[in-house]
């Protein structure tokens, strides 16, 4: 299993209004989530450890390195309205919607604008495409059944999405621009929570492959 950590570096992603930084929290729940993976038996690989900036296009290209099942990239959002919150799952596909091309520029730094460029992308994942999108639906079930809010799965041409050649996940965990949601993420168990049912998912979800 490959965890990506959203951004890092000179690139923070989305900032509370308290000031905590997306890119330190999206690393503590990676990093929290890769111990209960480990426990259940699973190699797990990060392609950010600690504060670095990693480019797009090479946390995909490690992931497929290391002939990963899964990449999972982990992530907060933002938005305008304060009192939004509740999780999204992404996976790849071509999307016109207006909210997701502004999440998708925000989540990638070098965004690929050429539409005949991710029509390739889309058709060469086609067959991955199809098993994310079941992925993410089981995932979405899983945390409603245990009682997170989820905004639903959604598609999106996110790049590091985009050139994995695996089954491929962006997970945004909840609105960093909540500020009650920003305060349960640093000063409660939440963010562990999230860490801990996610590879509780990914544990029975592969259970049934193996």
């Amino acid at each position: 299993i490959v965890i990506d950590p959203g951004h890092g570096g000179v690139d923070s992603g989305a900032v509370g209004i308290f000031g905590n930084l997306e890119k330190d929290i999206v690393l503590k729940i990676a990093k929290e989530m890769g111990k209960k993976l480990k426990e259940k038996g699973f190699m797990v690989y990060y392609t950010r450890v600690g504060d670095s900036y990693v480019d797009l296009y090479d946390r995909a290209k490690f992931a497929n390195s290391v002939n990963a099942d899964l990449f999972l990239s982990v992530h907060l959002n933002s938005c305008d309205d304060k009192s939004v919150e509740g999780m999204e799952i992404y996976y790849f596909d071509f999307s016109e919607d207006g909210y997701i091309r502004r999440l998708v520029w925000r989540e990638n730094l070098d965004p690929v604008k050429d539409k005949d460029k991710i029509a390739i992308r889309v058709m060469k994942k086609r067959n991955h495409t199809a098993e994310s999108l079941e992925m993410a639906e089981d995932l979405a079930k899983f945390l409603k059944d245990r009682g997170f809010k989820v905004r639903g799965v959604k598609k999106g041409e996110f790049a590091v999405l985009a050139y994995t050649n695996m089954p491929s996940l962006l997970l945004e965990c909840d609105f960093l621009s909540n500020p009650s949601v920003e305060m349960r993420l640093v000063r409660g168990s939440y963010s562990e929570k999230i860490a801990e049912v996610v590879a509780e998912w990914i544990g029975k979800y592969f259970s049934k492959l193996w």
